[in-house]
């Protein structure tokens, strides 16, 4: 078996050899035991691979390696390379001597986390040596409205594009995600043939929330409630800019405002007014008010009355 391999590799050397006198583009030769990239010069495994200027890929720890300065305990290992879109998490390993920010939508995040950057939004991994964008990356839920489209790296590409489960022809690096529907995407890396695979479910679509006991123009003369809502989703509801509560029925005169956001992420806002009513326990305040309005007046009638006579 190792006779075998010896002269497997020897033959994939003397062709990686000659390649380049027919003018071929660069190929990546593997062992074909192990599957692992080999030196095309000695047949040795690789245990980094060169993926642009400033990026490697450790075979060993299957991580990029992004290069921060001269020195490789600088080095900054990541599971995603730059751009890319996961539905997972992002994993950030600083060697002992990288400095290093990272910064989600614009807030930074505790070094804590770096081990499962899992909450949904924009990461950006700063060089605190140089003050510059190291690389980024997103994070999506599995059903999101935040990709508009997906720009494929360049260092990777396309293998198969599906939408809802039709395979759909791609001509460029840039898949468009406009229209909802579950999206999977397969694409690999060029200079090890890994394979990456975005499944995510995209819906732009704004939800619809049933407000019970408004009319045609959004007033209510009685008790507000709301319908059913879609699971995942949230509702916010405030009275003159504060927060009230909705597990009971809004009964408070006053002008509200509720959002409703699905899980997707799609917010929907409606304005509505509660005017000024009776329940019944109010309406039998209000009679017994009037009855002893009406008895005082009567009385006033008959003592003025009484006091004529005299």
């Amino acid at each position: 078996m190792r006779k075998l391999r010896l002269v497997v590799l020897s033959l994939i050397i003397v062709v990686a050899s000659i390649m380049p006198c027919f003018g071929a583009n660069a190929i990546y030769l593997y062992d074909p035991v192990s599957g692992q990239q080999i030196d095309g010069e000695t047949g040795a495994v690789k245990n980094t691979v060169t993926v642009s200027s400033t990026v490697a890929y450790n075979t060993i720890e299957k991580m990029f390696v992004y290069t921060t300065s001269s020195s490789a305990d600088s080095d900054v290992l990541a599971n995603v390379y730059n751009g890319m879109v996961t539905t997972g998490y992002g994993v950030i390993k600083p060697g002992r001597a990288a400095s290093i920010s990272v910064y989600r939508d614009g807030v930074l995040v505790d070094p804590s986390e770096y081990s499962a950057l899992k909450t949904a939004g924009r990461y950006a991994v700063r060089n605190n040596q140089n003050d510059k964008e190291l690389f980024a990356f997103t994070v999506v839920e599995g059903v999101t409205n935040m990709l508009q489209a997906y720009k494929i790296p360049s260092a990777f590409y396309i293998l198969s594009v599906r939408i809802d489960g039709e395979e759909k022809v791609v001509n460029s690096n840039t898949i468009e995600m406009v229209k909802d529907g579950l999206y999977s995407i397969v694409y690999k890396l060029n200079a090890t043939g890994e394979e990456y695979t975005l499944n995510v479910e995209i819906d732009h679509t704004l939800p619809e929330l049933e407000i019970i006991g408004v009319d045609e123009v959004m007033v209510a003369n009685g008790p507000v409630t709301f319908g059913e809502q879609e699971a995942g989703s949230t509702l916010e509801v405030t009275r003159e800019g504060k927060e009230v509560g909705t597990m009971e029925p809004l009964k408070v005169a006053g002008d509200y405002v509720a959002k409703y956001t699905d899980a997707a992420g799609n917010t929907s806002t409606y304005y509505f007014s509660i005017h000024i009513f009776l329940d019944g326990g109010a309406w039998i305040f209000v009679a017994l008010a009037v009855i002893i309005i009406a008895g005082a007046f009567g009385f006033m009638l008959y003592s003025r009355k009484n006091m004529r006579v005299r």
